[in-house]
């Protein structure tokens, strides 16, 4: 068995902290880092490892020793992070989205707007 070049190597990466593993209560007990380009590295158990699984769906940057594959998924043992904060246009959006999100109204809360249309439809009769 050849041993993995990358063993030992410092790396950072940006990714999300997304649950790998859960006990018989369905609690988080592993997490991994899924980048954007779909790479998986399982946190190996360390001093933030609780810190880590109460951010799950975070998107950070962690810095780390790559370790041998565990369950076919490439390790890493991090050493620090950083949270990355939402772009503020990111965050104006999606207020803007939740403010104008779709609702159902029935044609007797807006009764003017009804009477407006029926006038116009009228106008275009004639």
């Amino acid at each position: 068995m050849m041993r993995d070049s990358k063993i030992g190597r410092q790396l950072t990466v940006k990714g999300i902290v997304t649950p790998s593993d859960w006990d018989d209560d369905g609690n988080v007990t592993a997490v991994v880092v899924s980048t954007p380009s779909e790479e998986e590295y399982l946190v190996e158990r360390s001093d933030l490892t609780e810190e880590l699984l109460g951010l799950l769906g975070a998107e950070l940057v962690v810095t780390g020793t790559i370790g041998p594959e565990k369950r076919g998924i490439k390790t890493i043992a991090v050493r620090r992070y950083e949270l990355l904060e939402e772009d503020e246009e990111e965050e104006e959006l999606e207020e803007e989205e939740e403010f104008y999100e779709e609702k159902e109204f029935s044609d007797e809360e807006f009764p003017e707007e009804e009477e407006e249309l029926e006038e116009e439809e009228e106008e275009k009769e004639w």
